[in-house]
């Protein structure tokens, strides 16, 4: 049954999860020309954010955020694109998320852009739970036509993956705001637009290096509550991955 949206919708609500003992955003790290971080994204609304794939054109495809009522019907709004990978067989919401890296003004207000990262497509999945609002099992674990993040869970992308990194060459080292904004065009109904956006101050330093094989991008995963977290069930390859010192041990 198709409704209209009314105040009543089951509406999710996207907000990027900065947590320093998890390393989301706070655990960034530089990597060459590339500011790297990990990201959540998690849904604090009181009703999941439900994509649902559509016409293709091509590589292309129409998709749809299904919005549910306390009743059970349900309204398909036209959200975006999905983008079909073939290299790793499924499909990505594109333009989920950016970063960027903002100016410190002197007094301590947020500046202009100096960098940002190409919107991020994701294959929103439930990875981390982030409180106890919805159910207590992840709902959404594949990569297929019905994607999304469930009440109180969140979509986590690791530092390590393609797409997580902001460009900074030329940008002098110092202080910055490191921000995140989910769903960077608008293209998702949420209860709230107004907390799409987080951000840290960070101190841009360039490491002096001093080791012959540099660090790769997951660490520090020296143990398994440190784990990195991998693309969900989708294939990936990694490159310049190390094992960087005598002691190094990698968890993921």
């Amino acid at each position: 049954e198709l409704l209209a949206i009314t105040p009543q919708s089951l509406l999710p609500d996207l907000m990027p999860w900065v947590n320093q003992a998890r390393g989301f955003v706070y655990g960034w790290t530089v990597q060459g020309d590339e500011l790297r971080l990990t990201t959540a994204i998690a849904n604090i609304g009181t009703g999941e954010m439900q994509l649902r794939g559509g016409a293709t054109h091509g590589n292309i495809q129409d998709v749809y955020q299904r919005v549910y009522e306390p009743g059970g019907g349900f309204t398909d709004l036209l959200a975006g694109t999905f983008t079909h990978h073939p290299e790793h067989g499924h499909i990505h919401f594109d333009g989920f998320a950016e970063f960027r890296l903002r100016s410190l003004l002197p007094d301590g207000g947020v500046g202009s852009i100096v960098a940002s990262g190409g919107k991020v497509s994701f294959c929103l999945m439930d990875v981390e739970r982030y409180n106890n609002s919805g159910p207590s099992s992840p709902e959404y674990l594949t990569c297929g036509q019905v994607q999304g993040i469930s009440v109180g869970w969140a979509d986590v992308y690791d530092r390590g993956l393609p797409g997580q990194s902001i460009n900074i060459a030329g940008i002098a080292n110092g202080n910055y705001w490191l921000e995140v904004v989910a769903d960077p065009d608008n293209h998702l109904l949420e209860s709230n637009e107004n907390n799409n956006a987080a951000r840290i101050q960070i101190n841009l330093q360039r490491g002096g290096g001093g080791g012959s094989i540099p660090k790769d991008a997951f660490e520090a995963n020296n143990s398994i509550a440190a784990a990195s977290i991998l693309a969900p069930p989708e294939d990936h390859t990694y490159s310049a991955l190390t094992i960087h010192s005598s002691q190094d041990v990698d968890y993921y």
